[in-house]
């Protein structure tokens, strides 16, 4: 419970942090408002039938140099490299649990997570993210993402490749072998090439 509020708080420290600092940099802050509604299939067998839930969410969009709001996710930045390719990054984000909507209050509904993020930016359109995250009862899990942000005037596209360790430890008892092992040579490969970029280009320690 400690924990939960504890993610709670610092979205809410993140959210005021940033309507301050936007009207001290109205100018050179990028923001919006958005909705969502989310429908999803719900994977077990209940009682009552229910096939989908559904979750209305409203989103808020923010970026600065220190914190940022990004749809279902919030942050701020630790640390940046000069050229702004590298970034470290504390962050929480929205997720969604798929059981009947009866049911929800029983186990939590929709919670946050929360961790650390590392982001190496390999151009404005295409960044790569490593993610370590937990929830307040401290599960673990990890996010692998390459995600592409496509400009065409007023629209933009996101394309993304996202992996999550127990996703991938579940795909791997199933007979999937073959396109999850390149799933996971593909992350392996791309990791390893931006630690080999961070440490050459941004070396940690200098003498």
């Amino acid at each position: 419970m400690i924990k939960k509020n504890l993610a709670l708080a610092i979205t809410a420290t993140m959210i005021a942090t940033s309507v301050a600092q936007a009207e001290e940099s109205a100018q050179e802050a990028e923001w919006g408002i958005a909705a969502v509604w989310r429908t999803a299939n719900i994977p077990f067998d209940t009682k009552g039938g229910d096939a989908t839930v559904s979750t209305f969410i409203p989103m808020m969009f923010f970026k600065n140099d220190y914190v940022f709001l990004d749809g279902t996710m919030a942050g701020a930045h630790l640390y940046k490299t000069d050229d702004k390719q590298l970034e470290f990054n504390a962050i929480t984000r929205m997720r969604f649990i798929d059981i009947p909507e009866d049911e929800q209050n029983a186990v939590g509904g929709d919670t946050a997570d929360y961790g650390l993020q590392m982001r190496y930016n390999f151009d404005p359109v295409w960044h790569y993210d490593a993610e370590l995250m937990t929830d307040g009862d401290n599960r673990f899990h990890a996010n692998f993402r390459l995600q592409g942000l496509l400009d065409y005037g007023d629209l933009e596209v996101r394309l993304m490749l996202h992996c999550v360790s127990k996703m991938l430890t579940l795909i791997l008892s199933t007979t999937a072998l073959t396109a999850t092992r390149s799933i996971i040579c593909l992350v392996v490969s791309i990791t390893r090439w931006v630690l080999m970029r961070v440490t050459t280009s941004h070396p940690i320690c200098t003498y």
